[in-house]
């Protein structure tokens, strides 16, 4: 009787070198804060081919829009129209021309970690904030990897001092290059 060899190849799902996002038009948009409005932004794809940047319902606006470093991935802070102001209420991550993930809350600041679907976010309140909470996030499953929490010396104390036993990948994210 012969042997088999069974091999199971799990294969995780891969954009084709064209999918890459290599940017985006207009390269700079700016949004007043005035009533909602809406303005179509294009990724460009590495193959030549664009795809409009989908927006949420109530969205005004974005920032902070970038790319993985493998290209894999866009990711941007959607805005909402308050009272006074666009206030950041989530944040959108973007792959293989569709939603990946919502994230709600009110995030200061993000970055992509350095490989696979990892990013890194800092959420606080919109206003009067007393403490951080810093997250590392897996984008495929949306479980948290990491997280730290913060507590603020005085209100929208936000240039204050992380403890010196804050992880780096805080600090990267806090004190940005």
């Amino acid at each position: 009787m012969r042997g088999c060899l069974l091999v199971v190849v799990l294969l995780s799902p891969v954009l084709a070198s064209g999918q890459r996002y290599v940017g985006w038009e207009p390269e700079s948009l700016t949004l007043d804060d005035g009533p909602p409005q809406v303005a179509t932004i294009t990724l460009l794809k590495a193959d030549g081919q664009t795809v409009a940047l989908p927006w949420l319902d109530e969205q005004t606006g974005f920032s902070a829009l970038r790319a993985s470093p493998d290209g894999k991935r866009m990711a941007w802070i959607t805005l909402k129209h308050n009272v006074c102001c666009s206030d950041p209420v989530g944040m959108v991550v973007f792959t293989a021309d569709k939603i990946e993930r919502v994230i709600d809350g009110c995030i200061s600041n993000w970055m992509f970690g350095s490989a696979g679907p990892v990013i890194t976010y800092w959420t606080e309140p919109c206003h009067n904030a007393t403490a951080a909470q810093f997250i590392m996030m897996d984008t495929v499953t949306g479980q948290w990897v990491a997280e730290y929490h913060f507590e603020y010396q005085a209100l929208n104390d936000t240039d204050g001092k992380l403890p010196a036993d804050a992880p780096s990948w805080v600090r990267d994210l806090y004190y940005p290059p």
